[in-house]
């Protein structure tokens, strides 16, 4: 039987996230990354790496919140292991305001660490902004993990 085959597109966040994962659930399977540009020339080594699901779409919530868990399971096992810094990744707390008020809260809400509507004095403090939340997520410092997924 021939070696099974997958070629990724990409080699920033998600294309070689995609490939270690694909590595890691098939083992011996081969992986070819073709991309125009890898670290530090992608896009991704210019991002925030902060874990925070954004336009989830409605239809297919269900599916979205399972990413988003699976996501953050892996991340945070990654923030516990022993190699947490040299990976760059790790927790972070912080405000989150807005000029509008925030309908409902989010479908991740219950995935990351103390999250919680802002008071009324705390909202008072930035008087430019109507809502806000707090809560703690992960960051990535990219520019460590990149080269650490491709040593994967």
């Amino acid at each position: 039987m021939s070696k099974q085959r997958v070629c990724v597109v990409g080699a920033g966040i998600i294309g070689l996230s995609s490939a270690v994962r694909i590595q890691e659930s098939i083992p011996g399977i081969d992986i070819t990354i073709i991309a125009d540009k890898f670290s530090p020339n992608t896009c991704s080594d210019g991002s925030g790496g902060f874990w925070e699901p954004f336009l989830l779409p409605e239809e297919s919530l269900a599916q979205s919140n399972k990413w988003c868990q699976d996501t953050w399971d892996y991340l945070m096992s990654l923030v516990k292991s022993p190699t947490a810094a040299a990976l760059g990744v790790h927790t972070v707390s912080g405000y989150n305001f807005t000029g509008v008020n925030i309908p409902k809260d989010p479908p991740w809400k219950d995935q990351v660490l103390g999250y919680r509507r802002l008071s009324v004095e705390e909202i008072k403090l930035h008087p430019d902004n109507r809502d806000g939340v707090f809560y703690t997520t992960m960051m990535i410092n990219v520019k460590k993990y990149l080269p650490w997924l491709m040593r994967q």
